[in-house]
């Protein structure tokens, strides 16, 4: 399973070019590639955003409904002050 380390914004470029380079592996369709890279570019800017640094880690899933990416967003920084309030769409 790749791992990519965020701690600059140059990293949201890097990991977004990986995510949709290994979708395209596991056998995405471009355009499904292009919206898995948004994907991983928001999560990567997230964590540049709310945290200290991070890690964003992709692996490939398989079942008998077919194929997907799981996308694993782990960040180091200050902790949620209220986890309840902090799920709350807009907060």
């Amino acid at each position: 399973m790749p791992s990519y380390e965020v701690r600059d914004p140059i990293d949201v470029f890097h990991v977004q070019r990986c995510v949709s380079a290994f979708a395209g592996t596991v056998g995405f369709a471009r355009r499904e590639c292009n919206e898995l890279a948004i994907v991983a570019s928001e999560l990567t800017s997230n964590i540049l955003k709310y945290g200290v640094r991070g890690s964003i880690a992709v692996d490939a899933l398989s079942d008998e409904t077919g194929t997907g990416i799981l996308l694993t967003a782990t960040d180091v920084g200050p902790p949620f002050h209220d986890l309840v309030a902090a799920q709350k769409d807009g907060w």
